[in-house]
């Protein structure tokens, strides 16, 4: 079986001491989930699960994003950090500090899948951690790279992938059926 994924998680964000009113610090990413919804109802979930952070064992979980052609996702990401005990739901943080992360989508091989931010920090700026897929009408299979930057200070509208640091990027196998 070919592994066609790829995982670079850092362990946290690092302090600025520079500058440490403009960073903050948060825990390691292991477990990131994005649920696709329409009208209310989850539809799918698709979860990355490497409970030990890079570089230990292998990922327990690791699943392909499925959605239907010609159809309109609302997706949800959820962060868990479970390197700690109890688990750490790590959403909450990133999103208090939305100011400073900003999350990516970059689908290949998946013409006319279109991706939209759809929640803002506090100075009206996207995150990323709600978003909405149209998919293509016809029946498609490549790979969608989502990625968290941390931006610790000039998040603007024309922050993108290679702004800040990187806290992840996962590139799930993605198909349109």
């Amino acid at each position: 079986m070919v592994f066609l994924g790829l995982l670079a998680f850092t362990t946290s964000c690092k302090k600025d001491v520079d500058n440490p009113e403009e960073d903050s610090a948060h825990g390691a990413i292991t477990t990131f989930s994005i649920k696709f919804s329409q009208a209310g109802t989850l539809k799918y979930e698709a979860v990355f699960d490497d409970p030990d952070g890079p570089g230990g064992a292998a990922p327990i979980r690791f699943d392909e994003i499925k959605l239907q052609k010609g159809q309109t996702y609302q997706a949800s990401i959820t962060l868990t950090n479970k390197s700690k005990t109890p688990a750490e739901d790590m959403t909450a943080t990133v999103r208090t500090q939305g100011h400073q992360h900003l999350f990516y989508f970059s689908p290949t091989g998946l013409s006319g899948l279109n991706i939209t931010l759809t929640d803002a920090d506090r100075i009206g700026l996207p995150i990323g951690l709600e978003s909405q897929w149209q998919t293509p009408a016809t029946a498609t299979t490549g790979t969608t790279r989502i990625g968290l930057r941390h931006i610790a200070a000039g998040k603007s509208a024309s922050s993108g992938p290679t702004s800040g640091h990187s806290d992840m990027q996962i590139d799930f196998i993605t198909k349109i059926e």
